[in-house]
């Protein structure tokens, strides 16, 4: 069965104030849960997809008269208070024969950006969007670095975003040999432009053939940072049963797919796609017997939570990879 748990909590207390969710105390599927539409990309910083939007069918009306609340808004004092925070977890939950509860988890973890609710005759929704890392023109975060003449990329990226992020997590894995022969510091309004620079400056320095530069994922209050050059983690292999359609190249060396929708795979992960299911016969071409189209292992570049939780079609709970021949 399809599964969702929406949690707004307050970014100081902790405390719970709204949630959504699919399932019932003891765990088992709510037959009666609310309807919710999920747009959710994840992605690496230097090419942002923009923000995930989130609306909530047959909420009450305190919910919509108490929208402009969850969102950053001057309280009556005039004070600036920032957006509560949200978490998301979808999948798939213990239930129908192919459906894999370990798949399950959180896709969303960032701070409301705006919320405003709907009503329109019978139909009453709330609608948020949500931002993983926050910073902005109007309101920035102030990334800065000094990254002295021979310090790795690396530890100067994980100072920089300590800094400005002290509530993340980071992982950096990068080459030892991203240095400079000289001092160069920076400022930067986001984590997008630092992460264009990371990546433009990384390219520079490592000129080999195929290098794709320093990566930044901003997900679930974690910073990833990696630029494929250390030792390679375990490829997950893609079941035949958890593709919805077929995947398909969009580019020389990139590839697009869709499965259920899942919470275990983020960007720069590795995948293995399964063995190809079309029948060959003497009429195919010699190239293309007994062999997978798709073969070898891919390094996601991005993905797409997509969902709408009543939807009867089986591509209305899914996720959306795009990914690089691993080089």
């Amino acid at each position: 069965m399809r599964s969702y748990d929406l949690k707004i909590t307050d970014p100081v207390s902790g405390a719970l104030i709204r949630r959504y969710t699919s399932l019932n105390a003891d765990g088992s599927t709510n037959l009666g849960a609310l309807n919710v539409e999920i747009d959710c990309p994840v992605f690496t910083a230097d090419l942002p997809m923009g923000n995930t939007t989130i609306k909530v069918w047959g909420i009450s009306i305190q919910d919509i008269s108490q929208a402009l609340d969850l969102g950053p808004h001057f309280d009556a004092n005039g004070n600036w208070v920032p957006g509560k925070n949200l978490q998301l977890f979808a999948g798939m939950a213990k239930g129908l024969p192919l459906a894999n509860p370990k798949q399950y988890g959180l896709i969303l973890q960032g701070q409301i950006n705006s919320c405003f609710g709907n009503w329109q005759d019978t139909v009453q929704t709330l609608d948020f969007v949500v931002i993983t890392a926050p910073g902005s023109q109007a309101q920035p975060v102030n990334i800065t670095h000094e990254w002295p003449a021979g310090q790795n990329l690396g530890d100067m990226v994980k100072g920089a975003l300590a800094v400005a992020y002290p509530n993340f997590k980071c992982s950096v894995e990068t080459s030892s040999n991203l240095i400079l022969g000289q001092a160069e510091p920076g400022f930067y309004e986001n984590i997008d432009q630092f992460a264009k620079y990371v990546r433009e400056v990384s390219q520079h320095i490592v000129k080999t053939p195929g290098y794709l530069g320093v990566r930044i994922v901003a997900q679930n209050n974690q910073f990833i940072v990696s630029d494929a050059t250390q030792t390679k983690p375990a490829a997950t292999t893609i079941a035949f049963t958890d593709l919805i359609g077929q995947p398909t190249w969009l580019d020389i060396s990139t590839i697009s797919f869709k499965t259920v929708m899942r919470a275990d795979l983020k960007p720069l992960d590795y995948i293995v796609l399964p063995q190809t299911q079309v029948t060959t016969s003497a009429q195919s071409y010699a190239q293309y017997r007994q062999s997978p189209t798709f073969k070898g292992q891919f390094q996601i570049k991005s993905m797409r939570h997509v969902g709408n939780f009543r939807q009867a079609s089986g591509e209305s709970w899914v996720t959306v990879f795009e990914a690089y021949v691993a080089i």
